[in-house]
């Protein structure tokens, strides 16, 4: 996506800033309206840059028939069609162009419904679908309707071939797949899947034609999420792959509700236990190394007192990212409490320590946050220990006796042993 402007053609201007506000002030695009189909074609004329997306109305005064619709398709545009009428005949006509969705012009519930289809657009530029099919023609029909929704799309001819595309391919978060192929059908191929990844991980879709309810079963008993009969509605087909995803996310926000600081987006205390102790049992048996430091954020209380909590907060959101940013993945940066912060090491060079643990020093301090025009400087103490210990706690407690120390002799200092 390499724009992040959208095109409102719209001829009742109240509804059309309505639009526009709730796109603003949801998303931060930058709109454009136009109120009526030549406005419209002038502005596609002369844009050099391309829209992302576009949100038209179906009945124009000067295109009454929806020609709107096929223009911007023609442009290759990808559009939301908002209607105040819908028969079966006009879903029809807006459901044959590189139409995302249409909604119903109800009031608030639209422009809900609105930017939710917008969301979603946004959030599937970066989920892949792999759909799995022996049949060309089926797989290129349904890599045109998932494309158009701005999903990347992945092909395999056979079970095997999915397996294989699954395993390099970590981007894959939905599996849509046949039944009746050549080298591994679709239950093989979902049993085998389920022994590697579990269905609240990646979901699957079987496939099957009508007439065979029995293989919904089957496919469902294997590990598949969800059925779709052959031949499918798109309209129905898009919700089932939106709400499968949707599922899958959900589950992903309750798992890192579990293992994260609401506030801060880094590990929370808990998680540290849990995952520490087994580093930390690891690397008793020497087969890494660790060390653990401490970080707490000088003078704390005193950004409270004079900015207001709000602003304690934004610090405190604000240093987080300068953590994350600072340490690879295979280590554990998690939030301890307040204002204070505990960073689990794994197999850092041990002639590393000082000048890494120095410039996160500097670079806190010469990071500033800027909120409402005005810079607030602060500073942190770290201690850190490299030292394995008898147990994890007897680590945390050594670390956290060098922060006060750090602390008590000045501040702004990292101290190490």
């Amino acid at each position: 996506m390499n724009s992040d402007k959208i095109l409102i053609v719209e001829d009742v201007r109240f509804f059309s800033n309505l639009i526009k506000d709730k796109i603003t002030s949801e998303f931060g695009y930058e709109c454009t309206i136009a109120n009526n189909f030549q406005e419209a074609k002038n502005i596609l004329t002369s844009q050099e840059e391309p829209f992302m997306l576009a949100v038209l109305d179906l009945h124009l005064p000067d295109a009454p028939h929806g020609e709107i619709v096929e223009y911007v398709s023609s442009k290759k545009i990808p559009s939301i069609v908002a209607t105040a009428l819908i028969n079966d005949n006009v879903r029809d006509q807006i459901m044959t162009h590189n139409v995302l969705d249409y909604i119903i012009k109800e009031g608030k519930v639209s422009l809900d419904q609105l930017t939710e289809t917008i969301r979603r657009f946004v959030r599937n530029n970066k989920i892949s679908i792999l759909v799995v099919d022996d049949s060309g023609v089926q797989r290129m029909q349904t890599r045109r309707i998932l494309e158009k929704q701005n999903f990347s799309v992945f092909e395999a001819a056979n079970g095997q071939e999915a397996l294989d595309l699954i395993k390099d391919n970590n981007t894959i978060r939905l599996v849509i797949t046949d039944y009746n192929m050549p080298v591994m059908d679709g239950f093989e191929f979902v049993s085998q899947l389920r022994n590697q990844i579990k269905m609240d991980e990646l979901a699957v879709i079987g496939l099957s034609a009508v007439g065979n309810p029995v293989l919904s079963a089957k496919f469902l008993k294997k590990g598949a999420n969800d059925f779709v009969t052959k031949p499918y509605h798109e309209e129905e087909f898009i919700w089932r792959i939106n709400q499968n995803i949707e599922i899958l996310d959900n589950i992903l926000k309750l798992k890192e509700a579990v293992i994260k600081d609401h506030l801060t987006g880094l590990h929370n205390r808990r998680h540290f236990f849990s995952a520490g102790t087994s580093l930390f049992e690891n690397a008793k048996r020497k087969n890494i190394h660790i060390a653990i430091a401490m970080l707490d954020i000088d003078h704390f209380k005193n950004i409270n007192d004079t900015y207001g909590h709000d602003v304690g907060d934004q610090v405190l959101k604000h240093l987080s990212q300068t953590l994350k940013s600072s340490f690879r993945a295979s280590d554990i940066v998690a939030r301890y409490g307040g204002e204070e912060f505990i960073i689990m090491t794994v197999n850092m060079a041990p002639e590393k320590y000082p000048d890494h643990f120095e410039n996160l020093r500097k670079k806190i301090e010469e990071t500033p946050l800027t909120t409402a025009g005005e810079e607030i400087t602060f500073t942190s103490s770290i201690g850190v220990t490299t030292q394995q210990a008898s147990s994890l706690e007897k680590m945390i407690k050594e670390a956290d006796t060098l922060l006060y120390q750090a602390k008590n002799s000045g501040r702004n200092r990292v101290l190490i042993q």
